[in-house]
């Protein structure tokens, strides 16, 4: 449950890793590390955040535990919004976890970095939205992925919430023929204030986005949106403007002082 999402920026896409939780008391590994990469696409593919945090462990997945709420209200909104205005795989929400069924990874790499560690190089084969006017065209994007050996198994080493990964854009060479690699910088391990700042950030966003998101629910339902775009862009805007250094969502036309008419005499 890597959990990417972020802006596209000339060659550069910022990888904002979220993750989702549940509050699980047992740990399932699996007996490989290439077992465990199909154990966690099978469950992103289910669209299953309680399974996914079964096969991850590590210092961080306390953390993700208490992200759990994001991610069930992510979920929420987008069954309030099927429930209106119809499914649209176009338009898929942020913060709903799981992978699209057509989502294709291939491991291209493996290497022990440590007893009971190992690094997973994986592509991921998916689509980039249209940006811009733009088309949505195919993509690949690499990512350096760590599994660790637990007492149930190996699972994958969860991200820490709000952490950031940068990819660059890479040639490859492909079967002969040369293709666009997104490129993700290597892991690093967080430092114990990184963890901590990570739980204040979590203590902070969890509970307002938990907020916005069931005022989008109820905005739907009563009818405020005329299309399935108009509530999810709304919403998002919304829940995004909450997260760190993040500037706060402009107000309505009839808010601004430049749009408001004069008193008639």
């Amino acid at each position: 449950m890597r959990g990417r999402t972020g802006p596209w920026l000339g060659g550069v896409v910022v990888v904002l890793v979220l993750g989702a939780a549940a509050a699980a008391q047992e740990m399932k590994g699996a007996e490989t590390p290439e077992k465990a990469l199909e154990q966690m696409q099978a469950v992103e593919k289910a669209k299953d955040v309680k399974a996914a945090l079964k096969a991850m462990g590590g210092p961080n997945r306390p953390l993700l535990v208490k992200f759990m709420g994001v991610f069930e209200a992510g979920q929420a909104l987008e069954a309030a919004l099927d429930k209106k205005f119809g499914k649209d795989p176009k338009a898929p929400s942020v913060w709903a976890f799981g992978a699209p069924a057509e989502q294709k990874v291939e491991l291209k790499g493996k290497k022990e970095i440590a007893p009971g560690r190992v690094e997973l190089t994986v592509w991921t084969h998916t689509k980039r939205p249209g940006l811009g006017g733009e088309k949505p065209r195919e993509m690949i994007f690499e990512e350096k992925q760590i599994v660790i050996k637990e007492k149930s198994g190996w699972v994958f080493l969860a991200p820490l919430p709000f952490s950031g990964r940068s990819a660059r854009e890479q040639k490859r060479t492909v079967g002969g023929k040369e293709v666009s690699v997104m490129v993700a910088e290597p892991f690093k391990e967080p430092t114990a204030r990184e963890r901590e700042e990570a739980e204040k950030l979590i203590n902070a966003f969890v509970p307002k986005a938990k907020k916005a998101f069931e005022k989008g629910m109820k905005d739907v339902k009563d009818g405020k949106y005329e299309s399935r775009k108009e509530a999810s862009d709304a919403i998002q805007k919304e829940v995004m403007a909450l997260l760190p250094g993040r500037p706060a969502p402009p107000p309505p036309p009839s808010d601004r002082p430049k749009d408001r008419k004069p008193p008639r005499d």
